[in-house]
């Protein structure tokens, strides 16, 4: 198990994109007025059309942003940079969150699972039946090459200790015998009204959860969802123009995106 002084660098890690920008901005008023660790960054990687659009200064957080040119599948891409996100951070703890992620109430690193982080899961037999048409099994168990039985994405965000990202490439890197960039590369752009169908090449909370359950497990605990406490954090999924999602739109002038 890995220790850490009470000094440890923690990462907030967001990929976000222009049309998510208004969620962006209340997602991170929400940090700034909710998250109590400190000795946090916040680390921002938007795509290079973002430049100019958002500005640390108008944040109290020590806030960095990184541009980066987008595949022409956004959508992948997006998961590809999360797990490149040690690349970005220099945190030893890296929480993963997204732009319409927002922090209800005060927390901190505790809520999270502090220094052996907390990994919620579902079955995917449950998972399944919930979404009728979920590529997430699927694509992991062809890149683990190995059946599993657990979605890691059960809950946003999650926070995972640094070296499981780059052990998780390597990982990947060393069972195909290619280069992780060649191998979830995607050049179809993505359309949501077309997700069924999409040639989907990574998820990645889906693959960081593997690689700890699996390589790392001294450093997590691995949790059924039903087992977690409820999460401080709320997800309004702003692609999926909900009525909760529209609702909290329309209060705070906020764009949906693709639609």
């Amino acid at each position: 198990m890995l220790w850490f002084s009470m000094s440890t660098k923690v990462t907030i890690f967001i990929k976000s994109w222009a049309r998510d920008l208004k969620w962006l901005s209340y997602a991170l008023r929400s940090i700034e007025c909710n998250w109590e660790t400190p000795e946090t960054e916040v680390v921002l990687v938007l795509d290079e059309d973002c430049r100019g659009r958002i500005s640390g200064s108008d944040f109290n957080l020590d806030l960095s942003v990184f541009y980066v040119k987008p595949w022409p599948d956004g959508y992948c891409h997006a998961m590809y940079v999360k797990t490149m996100a040690d690349e970005f951070s220099r945190g030893e703890l890296i929480v993963l969150t997204d732009s319409d992620c927002i922090l209800t109430g005060p927390s901190d690193l505790n809520d999270l699972g502090a220094y052996q982080p907390i990994i919620p899961y579902m079955s995917y037999k449950e998972h399944n039946e919930m979404y009728s048409v979920s590529p997430w099994q699927r694509v992991t168990e062809r890149l683990a090459r190995q059946g599993t039985q657990k979605h890691y994405m059960a809950s946003t965000p999650i926070m995972y200790h640094r070296s499981t990202f780059a052990g998780m490439r390597q990982w990947l890197t060393r069972l195909h015998g290619q280069a992780y960039w060649d191998l979830v590369y995607s050049g179809v752009e993505f359309r949501p009204e077309r997700f069924g169908t999409h040639p989907i090449t990574l998820i990645d909370y889906d693959l960081l959860g593997y690689y700890a359950d699996h390589f790392e497990p001294g450093f997590y605990r691995v949790r059924e969802l039903k087992e977690v406490q409820p999460s401080k954090w709320k997800q309004y999924h702003s692609w999926s123009q909900s009525p909760e999602a529209m609702e909290v739109a329309k209060v705070w002038n906020l764009t949906i995106p693709y639609f």
